[in-house]
């Protein structure tokens, strides 16, 4: 990463759409500025956004969706961020990467050396899940590893073999 770099601030969204005090004044200040934002669909997204107080109007925001239906080139936000800007990922609902799109996004900001923050509070777990990358749809919490080092590295061995055969992130 270099001093220019932007950062993808992984954003999460209410479940329910008629809680207008979701977001603290803290999170809103920590996103107020982007211009850029990566949304599951354009609508939902919209209602979200206006709840953040925007220093942008709704209208000059530069939206690309990433869904089951559209293509996101995921080169041209890589090239965003390069040039420093900001650019905000946002699911319709929920935390984007956990069971949500974002994860490949949040991946290939990663490999690019782009960091990678969220706004998220409620749980360091998900917005740990969310900000790695992982594939956050079959997720599993195994607990401490053994202290014993012979069991850890069996454990850790057998881990390695569940992702591989079931796809999961431990």
């Amino acid at each position: 990463m270099t001093k220019t770099d932007g950062f993808l601030y992984v954003v999460p969204t209410p479940l329910n759409e008629d809680v207008d005090d979701f977001y603290t004044v803290e999170q809103k200040k920590n996103v107020h500025h982007i211009q850029y934002f990566v949304v599951e669909n354009k609508k939902p997204a919209r209602s979200s956004l206006k709840k953040l107080a925007l220093n942008t109007s709704l209208q000059e925001l530069k939206l690309f969706e990433n869904n089951k239906n559209s293509h996101l080139n995921y080169e041209e936000i890589i090239d965003i961020l390069k040039l420093g800007n900001d650019v905000g990922l946002i699911s319709d609902c929920g935390l984007p990467g956990v069971a949500d799109p974002g994860s490949e996004l949040v991946l290939k900001c990663h490999f690019n050396n782009i960091k990678v923050k969220t706004i998220a509070q409620e749980s360091s777990l998900l917005s740990s899940l969310a900000c790695s990358g992982f594939n956050g749809q079959n997720f599993e919490f195994v607990g401490y590893l053994p202290i014993d080092k012979n069991e850890r590295k069996r454990f850790i061995s057998g881990l390695t073999n569940e992702i591989k055969n079931l796809k999961k992130t431990f």
